[in-house]
């Protein structure tokens, strides 16, 4: 019987009681005590025999394993799910409770769901979907995506969701019977307040006919990373249904204890026992049934994160049957030697790796893998092999030498849970889960202690101790990788170099701050700071700035960062933003939804442009229209004068006016290589 109904009629039970015993009283006292039990007996049949029918006529909560249109959380396996871990582990399981990792995937609640499904109507690339809620569920009206013939419409219910952070994507049920779900074309954005079309906020190609997301995608792919021990359950599709059904089961939604510490049942029953707690807390032992990343080396503890926050493949032979999908035994955390997870390398794509060992077999799988799928390199690597993409910061922490050669771990800088010594906030520490102690430059001087001294770091910088270019996130970590509508701050630790961006494009270091400069005004900084030999440069590169060159013609990943420098505060204050304006007017007609989005938040990071009324999902024709706004808006002001040494680098003559005919030139250069980046 379920909890709930039980506890109702205990509290019936415990009330008839109670009413009963001065009824009885009476009964016994009265001076017909025979019809006064009578009536008593009455007191006590009628109610509860109404009570147990209204409860019989209730409609049971459904169970999980009643579910049939969405997976479903089944621990087994040895997994006992986190709710166990609760008990004795109270202040870690309220911290990873509060955190964005439980919440990367739920099962769609009131509770759960934070976008407006009440009578809301959207329209995307000739499509409309009508949204509604009701006590049952939230629901999607749309065209079947599965139906043989265009027109036909379906009502769908929200099944789950994935995110909760800054945005919420959100699944329906596909109408089939089985757990397959298929993805909503719209997602919430908590940062902008609205409905957003998911193939909006990707990096991807206009042109494509090809859906970003796609029914199953779920089941067989977000499932590994998004959920705890998943399995998607592929059958083989015989009889009537040929194309298979799914089966989908995960131990728990979201990125729970057991993703991290393994599966806990001999855990629990081990320490169900207080003398086996007491005896191996006494003699200090470790406990060998669970595993601590804190009490893991750093390389195999950053391998933790790694199974999710990577670039990988897995080998063939692990796939697993049709009917379990791929093994869920093939890797625990804290294992050590190799895996069914390949991490996909810059030099395991080279054909001519002249892999040995075990390095073999991942060599093979990477090639077969670039094989089947050619874009997964040039979406996910810059053409140096440094990672592009957000939430793959795994692979870019073990290219760096304070990796490879040091002691660097994802702990190094993040804690999955909130510390005692924290004083902020649950919502705040979940924000980014950076200990306090990790931020600004702590994060390096507890390897680099030496640079806690201002002269040694202004010696090393060549900038005051306190500004933007003293920072060692800003010239080693810099905003070079794209997701989700915004950059985000490289986790391959590097060096600035301008040899780098001529030969793959990404912006530098350097540059990302000085905007208004050329890569040639760079690459003399660093030979005259550091010795490093400057590159062969075209005449364009010497001559107009960095922010001019990679706004206007670099391809579209570059243009969303340079975009996204232009409003950053550190780059607005070193560059200065007035010459800026036009470029970022003409992003906002962008073929790619990113691009101009990225460019319009910057552009209403001035004054001037706080109250621009920009929708970067409008028509061309619309985006025309807000390109020729803004240009007026910035011609209405006074010309600001630069200096003859400054002014064709900004796109000015020297009068101030801007070149448009400079523009257009570049414009005309642009590199339209299609760019595919799904983070």
């Amino acid at each position: 019987m379920p909890r709930g109904i039980l506890v109702e009629l205990l509290l019936i039970s415990l009330l008839v009681t109670l009413t009963l015993v001065p009824v009885l009283t009476f009964a016994l006292k009265a001076t017909r005590p025979r019809r006064a039990l009578i009536f008593a007996g009455l007191w006590l049949i009628v109610p509860t025999s109404l009570t147990w029918s209204a409860l019989r006529l209730r409609v049971p909560p459904l169970l999980e394993h009643e579910v049939e249109d969405r997976p479903i959380e089944r621990p087994d396996g040895g997994y006992v799910s986190s709710d166990t871990c609760e008990a004795c582990h109270p202040g870690e399981y309220a911290s990873w409770h509060r955190s964005y990792h439980r919440t990367m995937t739920q099962a769609a609640t009131p509770a759960s769901i934070l976008g407006d499904f009440d009578g809301v109507h959207l329209e995307w690339k000739g499509q409309a979907y009508d949204l509604s809620i009701d006590e049952e569920a939230a629901w999607v009206e749309l065209e079947d995506p599965l139906a043989s013939r265009a027109g036909k419409r379906v009502k769908r219910k929200v099944v789950m969701s994935t995110g909760s952070h800054l945005d919420q994507l959100y699944w329906l049920d596909a109408g089939r019977e089985d757990r397959l779900i298929h993805p909503f074309a719209f997602y919430h954005s908590k940062r902008l307040e609205r409905w957003v079309p998911v193939e909006a906020s990707y990096l991807a190609d206009p042109n494509s006919i090809d859906p970003v997301l796609r029914p199953g995608d779920w089941n067989a792919r977000c499932i590994n990373c998004h959920t705890t021990g998943g399995t998607p359950r592929l059958t083989s599709g015989t009889g009537p249904n040929r194309r298979g059904s799914f089966d989908t089961r995960v131990v728990e939604f979201g990125i729970a204890c057991e993703a991290c510490h393994g599966p806990a049942a001999e855990h629990v029953r081990r320490n169900r026992d207080p003398f086996h707690r007491v005896s191996q807390h006494l003699q200090g032992e470790s406990d060998g049934t669970i595993v601590n990343p804190a009490n893991l080396d750093s390389k195999r503890s950053s391998r933790i994160c790694g199974s999710c926050h990577s670039i990988s493949v897995r080998k063939a032979r692990h796939l697993g049957s049709t009917r379990q999908g791929f093994e869920r035994d093939a890797y625990r955390p804290g294992m050590q030697g190799p895996d069914s997870r390949v991490f996909v390398e810059p030099r395991l794509i080279d054909p001519g790796y002249p892999a040995a060992g075990h390095e073999r077999d991942n060599h093979a799988a990477v090639l077969a893998e670039v094989e089947a799928h050619p874009q997964l390199v040039e979406s996910s690597f810059w053409r140096d092999g440094m990672v592009r993409i957000s939430g793959r910061d795994y692979s870019a922490m073990i290219q760096s030498p304070c990796y490879e050669r040091g002691e660097l771990a994802c702990s190094s800088c993040h804690s999955m849970h909130k510390s005692p010594e924290d004083e902020r906030s649950l919502d705040a520490w979940a924000h980014h889960q950076v200990e306090p102690s990790r931020y600004g430059n702590r994060a390096c001087t507890q390897c680099h202690p030496d640079f806690e001294q201002p002269s040694e770091l202004v010696a090393h910088t060549r900038h005051t101790a306190n500004s933007p270019g003293s920072s060692c996130y800003n010239c080693h970590m810099p905003y070079t990788t794209y997701g989700m509508l915004k950059a985000i701050r490289s986790h391959q630790i590097s060096s600035p170099s301008v040899q780098e961006s001529v030969e793959t494009g990404r912006p530098n270091a350097c540059n990302l701050c000085h905007l208004d400069q050329t890569l040639a005004w760079t690459a003399e900084q660093l030979e005259e700071g550091y010795g490093i030999t400057p590159p062969a440069l075209s005449g364009d590169e010497r001559a107009i700035s960095t922010g001019a060159l990679w706004a206007l013609r670099g391809e579209a990943g570059v243009r969303a960062l340079a975009a996204h420098a232009m409003g950053w505060e550190p780059a607005m204050a070193g560059s200065g933003s007035d010459w800026m304006t036009p470029i970022l007017s003409q992003l906002l007609a962008d073929p790619y939804d990113a691009v101009r989005y990225i460019a319009a938040d910057s552009l209403g990071k001035r004054e001037r442009f706080a109250d621009f009324e920009y929708d970067f999902t409008e028509s061309p024709a619309q985006q025309q229209d807000a390109l020729f706004r803004a240009r007026m808006i910035w011609s209405s002001q006074p010309v600001e004068i630069p200096s003859p040494s400054d002014a064709r680098a900004r796109l000015r003559n020297e009068q101030g006016q801007f070149l448009f005919a400079e523009m257009s030139r570049l414009l005309r250069d642009r590199d339209d290589t299609p760019v595919f980046l799904a983070e």
